[in-house]
């Protein structure tokens, strides 16, 4: 058995209960709620009747054993929901899953949102479409990123309407939850099974009968903003979260005053080929070719000129992180020249832009940017959006990088985005047999064994030298066995 066999597997049978009871009792306090919990899930996730009620009492005693651990006792609140569902018992699921959502608090989201509304509409409890309505606002006030979640958030969507007799919004949802439906895959080649919607036939058809059923088109004036270069509507998640749109709604006027800011640039892409109908959510997807990169590439950095408007800039450096557009050279510059202005403490910062756009340099900048990219690493003011810079200063070819971040060894001040890690990080990606001497001199120092601030910077400063110098140890290996 494993060390963490206790508390995961599935046995539950007398050996198994005193061996997890024994454990738990030398498990530290703070921890006992996590363990309990993953036990009652593992329990839970058996299909003996039995074992699984096992599990559920477990869920309880979280619950009532530790009343303080809000992140365990939320979790287990929606556990017991998923199982009172899955035996039959709707209103217990429904009691337990409004549980969970009044532990919820600023960091911690359960899921039983959309878990209740869901239950709601499949159990037809007609008293409660108001409360699905409020649920499904705040699933969407989360503004789920996950092509799963948006889908479950159209689906609802789509029967409340269509319960509550509104056939028009019923089949701009559908349409929304199948334009999703059509797009299904992984979140990456690597992982092809990770975020794929998972939606039986009956689903699907229910869908398709709900579209048929009412004219979408006419629930929003919105629809027509998201018509592609063929007329056809754009049914995707910048159209479907805004079909309920309150005017008067904050996020919607910034929306409103997004879309004017990104008018002209959005109709350039489109009269290039692309199919853009929502800048923001174009900007997140890969570019298809490097043919696609090079037409896009030129009319995004002669847009990086003309707005000051802080979405529209997120999309435009958002669209330049894609790798293959450091082949073109030409967006480093204006992206250069954002770095600084929105690092520039006598401008009008923002944070976040900031930090996108010290992250895209990280990825474009080459040697023959090192210049500027070295006046950026040298200047405090850039505070700890210039420590992004130090990935691109790491790839380099030039010696003066390794002169560069020998120079910012000798910044040892003490705060969360201090320079001299990175670095040493740098130090080690760029393998130069030149930083081997002042590498060496810091990973032969002793690790401190006190605890404060400055003795586990000097701490990490030595873990990474030495790390960095191990790197150094293996580039020379390789050169030794080469022909």
């Amino acid at each position: 058995m494993s060390g963490d066999d206790w508390f995961r597997t599935s046995r539950w049978d007398a050996s198994e209960r005193e061996l997890f009871a024994a454990r738990l009792a030398r498990a530290r306090p703070e921890s006992r709620a996590q363990y309990i919990r993953l036990k009652a899930e593992a329990l839970l996730e058996g299909s003996d009747d039995e074992v699984r009620a096992e599990g559920a009492r477990l869920m309880r005693l979280v619950v009532s054993d530790h009343p303080d651990d809000r992140l365990e006792v939320t979790a287990a609140h929606t556990a017991l929901g998923r199982y009172h569902e899955e035996i039959g018992h709707a209103a217990e699921a429904a009691a337990a899953y409004r549980a969970a959502l009044r532990e919820e608090g600023e960091n911690i989201t359960s899921g039983s949102d959309v878990l209740l509304a869901e239950l709601i509409l499949r159990e037809a409890m007609a008293g409660h479409y108001a409360e699905a309505k409020t649920l499904l606002d705040l699933v969407l006030a989360r503004d789920p990123i996950f092509r799963t979640e948006q889908f479950r958030y159209a689906v609802a969507r789509a029967r409340l309407a269509d319960r509550c007799g509104r056939p028009d919004e019923a089949a701009a949802f559908a349409l929304g939850a199948l334009g999703l439906l059509s797009g299904n895959r992984g979140v990456s080649p690597r992982h092809p099974d990770v975020g794929v919607i998972m939606a039986d036939d009956a689903t699907g058809a229910e869908l398709v009968t709900l579209a048929d059923r009412g004219a979408a088109a006419a629930v929003s004036d919105l629809v027509d903003a998201h018509r592609d270069s063929t007329g056809a509507v754009a049914w995707d998640w910048p159209l479907i979260r805004r079909l309920l749109n309150e005017p008067d709604d904050p996020e919607e006027q910034w929306r409103r005053e997004f879309e004017a800011a990104s008018a002209d640039l959005v109709e350039e892409l489109r009269a290039a080929g692309f199919d853009v109908t929502d800048l923001s959510e174009w900007s997140r997807r890969r570019l298809p070719s490097m043919a696609a990169v090079r037409a896009a590439v030129p009319i995004l950095v002669r847009a990086v000129g003309r707005t000051d408007h802080p979405g529209v800039l997120v999309a435009i450096v958002t669209a330049l992180t894609d790798p293959r557009v450091r082949a073109t050279s030409i967006a480093t510059a204006p992206i250069i020249d954002l770095f600084r202005r929105v690092t520039d403490r006598g401008g009008a910062g923002d944070d976040g832009l900031a930090d996108l756009t010290a992250r895209a340099l990280a990825i474009l900048a080459r040697d023959e940017h090192l210049e500027d990219v070295a006046d950026l690493v040298r200047d405090p003011q850039r505070g700890r959006h210039r420590l992004w810079l130090f990935e691109a200063v790491g790839r380099m070819k030039r010696p003066e990088a390794v002169e560069l971040c020998l120079e910012m060894l000798g910044d040892d001040e003490i705060r969360p985005w201090a320079v001299r890690p990175w670095a040493i990080r740098a130090l080690g990606d760029l393998r130069s047999e030149r930083a081997r001497p002042a590498l060496a001199e810091i990973a032969s120092r002793p690790r401190p064994r006190t605890r404060n601030d400055k003795a586990e910077a000097e701490r990490t400063v030595i873990d990474l030298a030495r790390r960095a110098i191990e790197k150094l140890d293996a580039a020379r290996a390789r050169r030794d066995d080469a022909p």
